[in-house]
């Protein structure tokens, strides 16, 4: 009996001590495998941050990892060796609003785009076919983002597959179309990450290898499986979810919509929970996805999380204690043996496409050069997706998908002193009649009719052609004198003033590069400047000062790399144009040739993250003797929107308070951006004009000059920019304010 019961103590020890202490000694075999799942969450991912620090920490370096949306994001970086601190500081320095919405820097911008930031307005798909409008599959096509990875994960973004890596990876994505999970196993780990990240809604569809790809949390939020199938015998899981709403909270679409989605996402969590050797869920239910402000104060949440668990993560300390390694940085320049260009089957848009990126085999290209070459490419809008590999031979893989909407619908808002409200409704459609061309039709409705026309066919660096026409008015009320200066005591003060303004030009287009060109063609212009002020008991009566048809040709040069239309920081925008007009049907006097010229450079230096100075220098010259009332330049007014060769600024007066043919123009301005999207600016405008108001009288006899200081307020919405205006002209005490809104158009 006595054996017995030594016999069933000794077993009873020996399963106690099995169950705890052979823990340690199982870890450290070979046999132990951790692997580690990051969950999808958005912004919410930051708390992994703080969980893989802890991991280091401990000494515990995973042997493969599985990850969707920001779990995909941060497992890149970390399965290209980068550290948790080094991946929370480039995610601090990394503008994730700008990456979201693929906002690509305005340099990069064809000119045609260029001009009045017409790449801002709010865009829908149009059918022609139906006249229907529906909503875009997204916001963002992810390109930016895409180069970022390219850039930051160069020394893997290219693997034949995960499992070659030091950290071997798995990414999940969802298949739209067929409902299902797709796992990423190699190739391209940009592209990878991107189409795991795509974010409904947000980000576009990706179309990879005949599929349609979305966020893998779709389908799988927490991607378990793919560590046992590598092999993991010990999972560790952090988990940055959401969790169900409750009744209370469902008080919308959105929340219903969010709901069902979510019911899907959670609905076999409790058994991956169960399945989980140990699992992190950090408290960041009550944050947002894209709130990624928030940074720091997830990655603490993580850590604190992880921190609980401690003692668990050192059963597994000894396995595999290997250093963390920075990875290699991305080299200097980059060459091409060859350059495959795929889902591109017309040779010369190859052609224009290596023209675009200046990419060449057999010659190095600068690595900064290249991802210019992208951003310059994707600036066309001609392509949905960008993607591109470099495998081993130094062969370039792009991957190119076009853009299928061939029609859209646009549409603004605008408030200015001159146009007072008003609103912009157009159409923008590509391969019109050839495969390189844009068709630009707006309507502007408001108080007085308006319309925009341009037709362009691009060639590249070959020789292009162009339509453009365009029907502009306004009405103000000026003094008398601006128009009768010959009549000293006149009995009107005030006099209604209607300007239209008809051009039609057709011209050639030669383009340099992406931010130079120039157009020389044939110009009509017709000019109409009226008034009902003497129409007495007869309304509708109208006065003419001018009724002009001109015709003649011209030569405009464009330079512009400016970063921004209405807030530059850094950069040039030059214009120079030439006019001769030989022909004209002047109801003002008889009809002579005559030339125009002007020039225009606003240069833009950053000082530092938050000073730039910025300095404007025009100059416009008529050379007609007898210069009719269509031919000056009115001088007056609050506008970012300039009227070229009609009005010309001047904050410290109202529009149209002073006319002159030829006149030179100064404005150095600081501007200080104290919050992001808010700017403060002062700065001095200078004129120095042509003073010609009695007929006949002497060509460049007399010149005038004025000069005022101004302050502005300038806000960056999504509606466009709004600018507060205060100005004050020290000589003649003048002053003014004003307020505009909106893109102008």
């Amino acid at each position: 009996m006595r054996q017995w019961r030594f016999a069933f103590f000794y077993m009873l020890f020996g399963t106690f001590f099995l169950a705890g202490i052979p823990v340690n000694l199982y870890a450290q075999k070979d046999s132990v495998k951790v692997g580690l799942v990051l969950s999808g969450g958005g912004a919410k991912g930051m708390a992994h941050l703080g969980v893989l620090k802890v991991l280091e920490e401990e000494h515990i370096r995973p042997c493969c990892l599985s990850g969707t949306s920001i779990g995909a994001i941060v497992g890149a970086y970390y399965a290209a060796g980068y550290s948790s601190d080094q991946i929370l500081e480039i995610f601090r320095r990394t503008d994730f609003d700008e990456l979201m919405l693929d906002h690509l820097p305005r340099r990069f911008l064809p000119l045609y785009l260029k001009q009045a930031g017409r790449n801002e307005f709010f865009y829908f798909p149009l059918d022609m076919h139906h006249m229907t409008l529906r909503l875009p599959d997204g916001l963002s096509h992810s390109q930016l983002f895409y180069n970022q990875l390219f850039e930051d994960l160069y020394a893997i973004q290219y693997v034949r597959h995960f499992d070659s890596l030091p950290l071997r990876v798995r990414f999940v994505a969802t298949d739209l179309v067929r409902g299902r999970q797709v796992v990423f196993r190699g190739g391209s780990i940009p592209r990878a990450v991107v189409a795991s990240s795509a974010i409904p809604s947000i980000v576009s569809p990706l179309q990879i290898d005949g599929k349609l790809l979305s966020d893998g949390g779709i389908v799988n939020n927490y991607p378990l499986e793919p560590l046992r199938k590598m092999g993991a015998n010990v999972v560790i899981g952090s988990d940055v979810q959401g969790t169900l709403l409750k009744a209370s909270e469902i008080q919308s679409i959105a929340d219903i919509l969010d709901q069902i989605m979510s019911i899907h996402m959670y609905a076999d969590m409790p058994l991956k929970r169960m399945k989980t050797d140990i699992y992190l869920r950090p408290p960041v239910t009550n944050f947002n996805v894209t709130d990624f402000s928030q940074i720091d104060t997830l990655y603490r949440l993580g850590y604190e999380e992880a921190d609980r668990h401690r003692s668990f993560f050192r059963r597994y300390a000894s396995y595999e204690k290997q250093a963390l390694h920075s990875p290699p940085p991305h080299p200097d320049s980059l060459y091409f043996r060859d350059i495959r260009i795929e889902g591109i089957s017309d040779p010369r848009e190859k052609e224009l496409i290596l023209w675009r990126t200046g990419f060449e085999t057999g010659r190095k290209i600068g690595f900064r050069d290249f991802i210019n070459g992208i951003n310059y490419l994707y600036g066309t809008d001609d392509y949905d997706q960008i993607h591109y590999w470099i495998i081993p031979g130094d062969t370039l893989v792009m991957s190119l998908v076009n853009d299928t909407v061939r029609y859209k619908f646009k549409t603004a808002v605008h408030y200015s002193p001159l146009y007072h409200l008003e609103l912009l409704a157009g159409v923008t459609g590509k391969r019109i009649i050839t495969g390189h061309d844009i068709l630009d039709v707006e309507l502007i409705l408001g108080p007085s009719f308006r319309y925009n026309l341009n037709y362009l066919i691009d060639n590249g660096y070959h020789m292009g052609f162009g339509l453009h026409s365009s029907w502009h008015h306004w009405q103000r009320n000026v003094a008398f004198g601006l128009m009768f200066p010959e009549v000293e005591n006149p009995s009107f003060k005030q006099m209604d003033l209607h300007t239209y303004t008809w051009t039609n030009r057709l011209f050639f287009q030669g383009i340099a590069s992406t931010n130079v060109n120039f157009h020389i063609g044939f110009e009509h212009r017709k000019n109409i400047m009226n008034t009902g002020i003497f129409s007495g008991e007869k309304p509708g009566l109208k006065y003419y000062f001018d009724r002009t048809d001109n015709y003649g040709a011209f030569i405009s040069f464009f330079y512009d790399d400016l970063n921004d239309y209405y807030f530059p920081e850094y950069g040039i925008r030059l214009t120079a144009d030439y006019h001769h007009f030989f022909a004209s049907n002047n109801t003002y006097d008889k009809p002579n040739p005559f030339h125009t010229a002007s020039f225009h450079i606003t240069a833009s230096r950053l000082h530092n993250r938050h000073l730039s100075s910025s300095y404007s220098f025009t100059a416009h010259l008529v050379t007609r003797d007898s210069i009719s009332p269509s031919s000056y330049t009115y001088v007056g007014g609050i506008a970012a929107f300039e009227h070229s060769g009609v009005l010309q600024s001047f904050y410290s007066r109202p529009f149209m308070d002073l006319r002159t043919p030829s006149y030179i123009y100064i404005k150095p301005q600081l501007q200080y951006r104290f919050r992001k999207n808010h700017f403060f600016r002062a700065g001095l405008q200078f004129l120095m004009y042509e003073y010609f108001e009695i007929p006949h009288e002497k060509r460049f006899s007399r010149y005038e000059w004025a000069y005022n200081f101004y302050g502005q307020y300038g806000f960056r919405s999504y509606f466009g920019p709004i600018f507060a205006t205060f100005a004050w002209e020290p000589v003649t005490k003048k002053w003014n304010m004003g307020l505009e809104l909106g893109f102008g158009f």
